[in-house]
């Protein structure tokens, strides 16, 4: 698992880096398919010039692997902590979904190829 964090509109922090890099290995590694994967963090603080107000930090995931759709998020927070915390709760979310949709979509090959066989259907061992 390759993770590099981009720090902007913030200053870098060793700690903070060295967080969000345990947290994401920790659950990524429960998908082993996304074992090789390899992922970009950008850790940000937007706040208005021209409102005050309370800064909002903001932490955005592009993770690719191989054979696999690219997986995107963006979570705000009040502290990158708070917004860290958001996102890897979404990513095990969508890492799951994605894993429930490959299963499904091999269930339903099982299935046809079964009634094929049972039903007799086009003989694909002749061509």
């Amino acid at each position: 698992m390759n993770i590099k964090v981009v720090f902007q509109n913030l200053k870098k922090s060793e700690a903070l880096e060295q967080v969000v890099t345990q947290k994401l290995i920790h659950t990524i590694e429960k998908f082993p398919r996304y074992g090789k994967a390899s992922a970009s963090v950008y850790v940000s603080m937007d706040n208005s010039p021209r409102h005050a107000g309370a800064d909002v930090f903001s932490i955005k995931l592009v993770m690719t692997a191989r054979h696999e759709s690219p997986v995107v998020l963006k979570k705000l927070g009040g502290n990158p902590y708070e917004a860290l915390a958001i996102l890897n709760d979404r990513l095990q979310d969508v890492l799951n979904q994605n894993g429930d949709r490959l299963r499904q979509s091999l269930r339903q090959d099982q299935r046809a190829r079964r009634r094929l066989e049972k039903w007799g259907g086009p003989d694909r061992t002749a061509a």
